[in-house]
C-alpha cells in the first residue's frame, strides 16, 4: 500500500489521542497539548494529502490544547482499512512498518517506568494483547498486567529493553532514556530480593543478605534490618512465605544460630519484578 508507514503511524496517533465521530460527517480529530507532536502529525497528514493542514489552538483550564481535524479522504481511508478503537487490524499486525504503530501509541499513551515502556488502557486488554504481537515480531519482550487488584479492568502493557526500543523507534517526541534503578534505594533492594528468591527455593535470611552483597547492596549484618524493612513486608503482601527459626549447624553438626527461611509464592516474570510494587502485589 502506498504511504503504508504514514497511515500506520497516523492510525496509532488517532487511536491514542483522537476521536472518531461516526454518522453524517464521519470526522476524526487529533488532540494533544504538545505542539512539537502536533507539528509532527501535521507533516504526516500533509505528506498523505499533499495539502497544508491547520493546527488549531484553544485555552483550557489545564493549559493550551491543540487539535487537527483529519481530512475526509484520510478518515474514509482509515475506516476502509478497518479503524477500530478496540483492536489492531491484521494488516498492521502483519506489516513491516508495524513498529510505527507502537511508536505513535507510545507518544500518546506511554510512560517510562524502571527501564520499560508502559502503555495504559481501560477495558482494552485485547488491544494491548495485539500490541504484544507487534512487539514480539520486532524482538521486544512485552507483557500485559492488571494495574492493581482494585482496578479489575484497568491494564498496562510493559515493553522491556528501552535501548532496543530506542533503536527501533528512532527519534521520538517523548524522550526515551534508559532508567537504571538506583542502588541502595528501597525498591532496588526489594527487587533484587525478588530476583534472588525467584528460583522458587527456600533461602535463609543470611543467604539472601550474602546474595545482595554480591549484587552490590550493602545492608547491615544485623538480620533484623533485612527482615523488618524488606522480607517481612513482602511476606505480609503474600508474595513470599516464611519459615521461622530454622536451625543452622556447622560441619560437625553443632548449632550455630537460628534463622528464618524464605521462599517466593509462585515464579514472577522479569516484568513483574521490574515493576514492583506497581505490578506484583495484585
Amino acid at each position: 500500500m502506498e504511504l503504508e508507514k504514514e497511515f500506520i503511524e497516523l492510525y496509532g496517533f488517532i487511536l491514542g489521542d483522537g476521536t472518531h465521530r461516526k454518522g453524517k460527517y464521519n470526522q476524526m480529530t487529533f488532540y494533544n497539548s504538545n505542539l512539537e507532536l502536533m507539528k509532527y502529525i501535521q507533516d504526516i497528514i500533509e505528506k498523505i494529502n499533499g495539502k497544508v493542514v491547520n493546527v488549531n489552538k484553544r485555552k483550557r483550564k489545564t493549559g493550551i490544547e491543540y487539535s487537527i481535524n483529519i481530512s475526509a479522504n484520510i478518515t474514509k481511508k482509515l475506516v476502509e482499512l478497518g479503524f477500530n478503537k478496540e483492536r489492531i487490524p491484521a494488516w498492521i499486525l502483519k506489516s513491516e512498518y508495524g513498529i510505527y504503530f507502537l511508536k505513535a501509541f507510545f507518544e500518546c499513551e506511554g510512560s517510562l517506568n524502571n527501564s520499560q515502556i508502559m502503555i495504559h488502557q481501560k477495558n482494552k486488554r485485547e488491544l494491548l494483547e495485539d500490541c504484544i504481537k507487534i512487539a514480539n515480531k520486532f524482538g521486544l519482550s512485552a507483557h500485559v498486567h492488571n494495574s492493581s487488584k482494585n482496578r479489575e479492568f484497568d491494564y498496562y502493557l510493559a515493553i522491556e529493553d528501552t535501548e532496543k526500543i530506542i533503536n527501533l523507534f528512532g527519534k521520538t517526541i517523548k524522550p526515551i532514556v534508559p532508567i537504571g534503578m538506583e542502588k541502595g534505594s528501597y525498591y532496588y533492594t526489594t527487587r533484587k530480593i525478588l530476583e534472588i528468591l525467584n528460583g522458587n527455593m527456600w533461602l535463609t535470611t543470611s543467604q539472601i543478605r550474602n546474595e545482595l552483597q554480591k549484587n552490590g547492596v550493602n545492608l547491615s549484618k544485623v538480620s533484623k534490618v533485612l527482615v523488618r524493612k524488606h522480607l517481612k513486608p513482602l511476606s505480609e503482601l503474600g508474595i513470599i512465605s516464611r519459615q521461622k527459626d530454622i536451625t543452622l549447624r556447622d560441619n560437625k553438626g553443632c548449632i550455630l544460630r537460628l534463622d528464618s527461611s524464605w521462599k517466593i509464592n509462585g515464579k514472577l516474570t522479569h516484568s513483574e519484578i521490574l515493576n514492583f510494587p506497581y505490578g506484583v502485589a495484585k
